[in-house]
Parts: structure tokens; sequence; C-alpha cells
């Protein structure tokens, strides 16, 4: 068995005259494409933050991942995994399903979408921003947060990963009303990025529970363009959220593997000190701080409910 980094030779004749590379090039041990995420990211740079940091690498779905030296058995996350990400370390890793695609299926059902979609193009925009904008634009005098006072979504509509580990688990809708506008639209947008920020903060409480407590979350990936998103994830969990400066991340963590397993650096952790870079650090807004504890306390109530009526029909 090779370690991630481990160097496994060099390229055959016909790879490197397909990839456009000598013969010469050496190949290292790679390693699962969140986890790459995670090295790529976790050795950030940022002022007064912590070093015990939780990766959430969010595109179509999401994964959480965090090292520490001690093992860690939490209920409904993966893990720990010795040496999986970091050598000498554990990680464990939760997730959630569908986080982007939760996005684009509560957007899509919305008979306004095409409208808004069109809007956006005639703006310059792609239709998240476009949203972003419309929800700004609606709050001039208060959080755009507060927006969604009587929208809660549950958006497991492929099962809960983690913390509940429950395929059969569906998404839910409450406080929809018979207007069917933009604005309307823009509400479901917001609930349900807030409630991708809720199955975070639950992830959260899970670790917390079993002595893992990040100080940090840096995010990557597609929802890591996502303003709302990220600014959402620092309000609803209080924890300083990490913007990295880089394009792709993945590939810099693999790239990271190929410079240790080429003898460029000596070990991840000196890869990760001189390629991590530095990282934009979004604060959370104190103002929406009270608003977002109930609307958690309603986000776990209706997984409660769900488990309640579930159980009614099957009896």
């Amino acid at each position: 068995m090779f370690e991630p980094r481990s160097p496994l030779g060099q390229l055959s004749e016909k790879a490197a005259q397909e990839l456009g590379l000598t013969s010469s090039t050496l190949v290292a041990a790679s390693m699962i494409d969140a986890h790459a995420g995670a090295m790529g990211t976790l050795g950030v740079t940022a002022e007064a933050v912590g070093p015990d940091r939780m990766a959430l690498i969010a595109g179509t779905s999401a994964c959480h991942i965090t090292v520490a030296q001690q093992a860690a058995f939490v209920p409904g996350v993966w893990g720990p995994y010795y040496g999986a990400v970091l050598p000498d370390l554990w990680a464990n890793e939760a997730g959630q399903s569908m986080a982007g695609a939760a996005i684009d299926t509560v957007l899509q059902r919305h008979s306004a979408f095409e409208d808004a979609k069109a809007m956006a193009t005639e703006q310059g925009k792609n239709v998240y921003d476009f949203l972003d904008d419309f929800l700004s634009g609606l709050s001039a005098n208060e959080p755009p947060s507060f927006l969604s006072v009587d929208r809660h979504i549950i958006p497991d509509f492929n099962g809960n990963r983690a913390p509940l580990a429950d395929p059969r688990r569906l998404g839910v809708t409450w406080g929809q009303t018979a207007v069917s506008d933009i604005e309307d639209l823009a509400r479901d947008y917001l609930a349900c990025i807030q409630s991708l920020a809720y199955g975070t903060r639950h992830i959260l409480d899970q670790l917390a529970e079993n002595g893992v407590r990040p100080d940090a979350i840096v995010v990557s990936g597609g929802l890591g363009r996502n303003c709302l998103y990220c600014q959402t994830h620092a309000d609803v969990t209080g924890l300083p959220v990490l913007l990295p400066d880089q394009e792709e991340p993945v590939l810099l963590g693999t790239a990271m593997l190929a410079a240790v397993g080429s003898g460029k650096f000596e070990s991840l952790r000196s890869a990760m000190d001189a390629m991590s870079g530095p990282a934009k650090v979004l604060r959370s807004d104190t103002r929406t701080r009270a608003f977002h504890d109930r609307k958690y306390r309603v986000f776990r109530a209706m997984h409660d409910d769900f488990e309640t009526y579930r159980k009614i029909m099957s009896d």
C-alpha cells in the first residue's frame, strides 16, 4: 500500500505522449478529490484565525473534513481515517448529499425561475448573483437574512449523509403561499442557502459532542464563489469563514502531493506552508445571530417532525 505522496515511478511512454510530458516525469500516489481539496486549503494563512479548521469542499454536494491528532468516533460521520489527508493525523468526513444541487432543485421547481434567468442574462449576471442583488434590494435597512423569517427548508432531497446518515430522508418546505413571483423565488433561494448552513451547524454540533471543535471553516469548490452561501455560513455557525486565494484547491492539493513525491519538499506540511497562500476572512454578522438561532431550532424540529410523520405512516 502506498501512502499519498509516495513516488510510484515514471510515466510510461504512451502516457507521456498523451499528456504532452516526458517519460522522466515522476508520478506520486494521489488521494480522494475532496481530501486533496482539504489539504489544498487547510494550510491557508489568515490573520487572527487559529489552526484548527474544517475544510468545506462545496459544489454539487458538500464534504466537511477535519483532521486531529486524536481519533474521534462521531455517530453519523465517516471515519476516523488515519493518515487519509495528512500523515499521523486522523480525518473525519461529514457531508451533504446535495448542496449546489439542492439550490438548483429549489430554483428549477419554481415557476418564476425562467423569468429570473432571463432578467439575469439581460443584466449580464448569472442567476445566483442576480438573486443576491435582488434580495439586497428588498432589505435596504436590515440584513437580507430576515427575509426568510417565515420560509423554512430541509434540503434532504437525496437523503441526509451527515449527521443523520439516513438515505430515506426527503426534502421539506414550510411557509409557501399562493404567490409565485421572483420575490418568492428569491425567498426560497435564501431559505435553501440558510438550510445548508444549518446543516453544517448540525454537523459541527455533532462533532463538538465528540470532542472535535474547529475554530474556522475553509470553503472551496463552486459554492466558495457564492458570496451569500459563504457569509451565511459565517453568520449561522459564528465561525470565521476563510476563502482561499486559489482557483482550484483540489488541483493545488494534488500538486502538493506531486511536489513531495518529486522531492521538491520533504513533507506535506512543508509543501502546504509554501503553496497554500492567503485567504480572505469573513466574520459573522452579530445582528443576525439570534435570528439564525431561532431558525436553527426550527430546522432541528423539522427533522424531528419528519421522523414522527414517517413513523405515523409506516404504522
